[in-house]
């Protein structure tokens, strides 16, 4: 944490017209799933099944020498954007006719049920950074753009066809989401300066734990699974 994923940066200098531009776009999409598929049968006295997603970024864009050229130009233009898109999907999911049941160990030895613990987590951290800066003697300007994108899919369900023999069952979907832009602009000349900045988040979140249907999660594959096999 507290590292810089990426950096663009112009400069641009000269004694008439200067000019200087920075562009950052990337798109992130990311998918965790953990899960029993139709018809599956696990035999076993403890199952926990986490489906975990963690994204973390810092993204700086922009012209952040544009006050320290030694050349002034007499109009001096400059700018930056910088848009970024995180696209997280998260699931933990147990599918219909899904059998969960404790482990036969014989006769005379009574079967015990296991503990079911379904858990969905997505964090994400997004961090955009977009400064710029300049000077022209007889005319500057200066500005930014910068937009951060988030959708993210937080689920964790249990068919409500599925076969349970459980003591306790636990199912959680938790999102965690620190999501912020920062977009500034100096700009310094002797006649008409004009600096703007601007900062946009969108964030669509789903976040859910349940016992219901969850057909459109499906295939058509069968897995049986004992534990200590």
């Amino acid at each position: 944490g507290g590292q810089i994923t990426s950096y663009t940066n112009a400069v641009g200098s000269a004694e008439n017209n200067s000019l200087a531009g920075s562009i950052t776009y990337m798109n992130f999409d990311n998918s965790s799933n953990a899960f029993t598929d139709l018809r599956s049968e696990i035999y076993t006295q403890e199952l926990n099944m986490n489906a975990l997603n963690t994204v973390k970024g810092i993204y700086v864009s922009g012209n952040l020498n544009g006050l320290k050229s030694g050349v002034t130009a007499k109009k001096a233009v400059g700018g930056s954007y910088s848009q970024i898109n995180y696209n997280n999907t998260t699931r933990a999911y147990l599918l219909e006719d899904t059998l969960i049941s404790g482990r036969d160990l014989g006769e005379d030895i009574p079967i015990i049920y296991p503990d079911l613990n379904i858990r969905a987590e997505n964090t994400t951290d997004l961090i955009s950074i977009s400064p710029t800066a300049g000077k022209g003697s007889t005319f500057g300007f200066n500005g930014t753009f910068s937009l951060g994108k988030v959708n993210n899919i937080t689920e964790a369900s249990i068919s409500n066809k599925a076969h349970l023999k459980t003591n306790n069952i636990n199912i959680e979907a938790k999102n965690n989401l620190n999501n912020w832009s920062l977009s500034g602009a100096i700009n310094r000349t002797e006649n008409n300066g004009v600096g703007a900045g601007v900062a946009l988040n969108n964030v669509n979140s789903e976040t859910k734990a349940f016992i219901g249907d969850n057909s459109y999660l499906r295939s058509d594959e069968k897995y049986i699974i004992q534990s200590g096999d």
